[in-house]
């Protein structure tokens, strides 16, 4: 009977309101680097980041300095031009290690002019600087058609990469002796690395880690062994049996997940895991009074994003829960037990404060601000659920299939692990293992027992990873 209440209600309060496709703005560099997206940066600044990163300097306090606030300089500066911000023209300084000179002064300082708002030229000048490949900048080309529609960077808005000259064999026939002894050199340091992991995980009670594919096995060894350093230095760091990643920024997400960011200091790595402590009972009860509105709306779950924690999240749940209530009794006046809808309890709801309406997104999550009328919210969800299951669907078989193909690489190719990085659609993954898996007789003896990341440029990680693109040239 409440079930039917229930039903009729949807059917009563539709409002006539449309589904308003507004998904949040990704992040993408403007002006003169129109449809140049930060993660493509972000990569291709990625062997730069490896040689300078100041872990690498701990036993040498006045160059790790020096690299640390030079790194926040071109980080803040990179970050003004994506927000079309005013730049003040600046000088920094890195120090590298001279691979050439054993003697005791075994460093060479770099310096480098931060003038431009052409990121690409910045990049492509830094790179040259500290003697490093400059394939995967000069692979991208801007496009200057790209709209801004919303959708995030790896569904649409990836920057057209230019077709190699060359076939995947060849390129693998002439690199291949640079991955392998890349890979026996780093063969001890993996295997460290991989205890080094369970040390951090049972000090700091975290369920699990998971190391950043954006960095290399050295530096991820040397996160972690600050992070050792940090747990003996302090009193009762406890994380909680919570998720903890190694990536590029240090925050907490509002969905509970510390993240350290390689670059950053350890003095915030420091705040960061303090200030879990102190704000893991306010995550349990978010827990508890989204368990609290799921039941009120029949079963819906509720998703918490990767964002950064926010304090007010809480306050937004509540006021849903509030007018929820208070819409029941308005309107069920019977409705002590609150079904489950079988349609509904399929569904994701995100609660967000930064929209005004209703809005349903590409990964089939409907998202709603805390202030919304009830009965427009659901008018929306019984308008829009069929659209946002199919979207749902889509985004699992998608996942599913990624991962059935990897299988199929490892199987029929013989490489030990594949990867796809986040600027590369799952479309394009499809397409780049299809083409793997029909030249997999040729390509076998070249990728067996190898790490295959697949990207939009072709290189050599420096822990002796193949990084491919997803569009490579086949056999002629």
């Amino acid at each position: 009977m409440a079930l039917a209440a229930t039903q009729q209600c949807f059917r009563t309060l539709r409002m006539g309101v449309s589904a308003v496709l507004q998904p949040s703005k990704s992040l993408v560099f403007r002006a003169g680097n129109r449809g140049v997206s930060t993660n493509q940066i972000q990569n291709a600044l990625r062997p730069f980041y490896f040689i300078v990163h100041p872990d690498l300097f701990n036993q040498h306090p006045e160059e790790q300095a020096v690299n640390e606030e030079s790194l926040k300089s071109l980080n803040s500066y990179l970050e003004a031009i994506q927000q079309q911000a005013k730049i003040s023209p600046e000088n920094i300084m890195f120090y590298l290690r001279n691979r050439d000179n054993k003697s005791k002064d075994n460093f060479r300082a770099v310096k480098i002019a931060l003038r431009s708002y052409d990121v690409l030229a910045l990049v492509r000048s830094i790179l040259k600087q500290c003697n490093l490949p400059t394939m995967s900048i000069d692979a991208i080309t801007p496009n200057r058609n790209t709209r801004d529609i919303g959708l995030e960077p790896d569904i649409v808005r990836e920057a057209e990469v230019k077709p190699p000259s060359y076939t995947l064999s060849e390129w693998l026939r002439t690199h291949i002796e640079q991955a392998t002894i890349l890979s026996e050199k780093n063969e001890a340091i993996v295997k460290d690395l991989e205890g080094m992991v369970e040390d951090v995980r049972s000090s700091l009670n975290v369920r699990e880690i998971r190391c950043g594919n954006d960095w290399d096995v050295s530096s991820n060894r040397a996160a972690l062994k600050t992070l050792l350093k940090i747990w003996k230095d302090a009193d009762s760091l406890d994380l909680k049996g919570s998720l903890l990643t190694l990536n590029r920024k240090s925050y907490i997400s509002l969905d509970g997940v510390v993240h350290i960011g390689v670059t950053d200091v350890p003095e915030k790595w420091l705040h960061i895991l303090k200030y879990f402590q102190k704000i893991h009972p306010t995550l349990n009860k978010m827990t508890e009074r989204e368990a609290t509105l799921s039941s009120q709306l029949m079963g819906i779950k509720i998703h918490r994003n990767d964002s950064p924690f926010r304090l007010d999240y809480i306050d937004d749940v509540e006021k849903l829960i509030t007018t929820t209530s208070s819409f029941i009794d308005r309107h069920l006046n019977h409705f002590k037990v609150n079904p489950v809808d079988p349609f509904l309890r399929n569904l994701v709801l995100v609660v967000d404060s930064g929209i005004n309406c209703a809005k349903l997104c590409h990964d089939g999550f409907i998202r709603t601000p805390a202030n919304i009328t009830i009965g427009l919210l659901l008018d929306f969800i019984h308008s829009n659920q069929r659209q946002a299951l199919e979207l749902l669907k889509y985004r699992q078989k998608a996942e599913q299939k990624q991962n059935d193909m990897f299988e199929d690489l490892r199987v029929k190719l013989g490489v030990k692990s594949a990867l796809r990085d986040n600027t590369v659609s799952h479309q394009q993954m499809e397409t780049c293992c299809r083409s793997l898996l029909d030249d997999s007789e040729p390509l076998h003896s070249l990728l067996k027992g190898r790490n295959l990341r697949i990207s939009q440029f072709y290189s050599v990680l420096l822990h002796g990873d193949l990084c491919i693109p997803w569009n490579f040239d086949r056999q002629r």
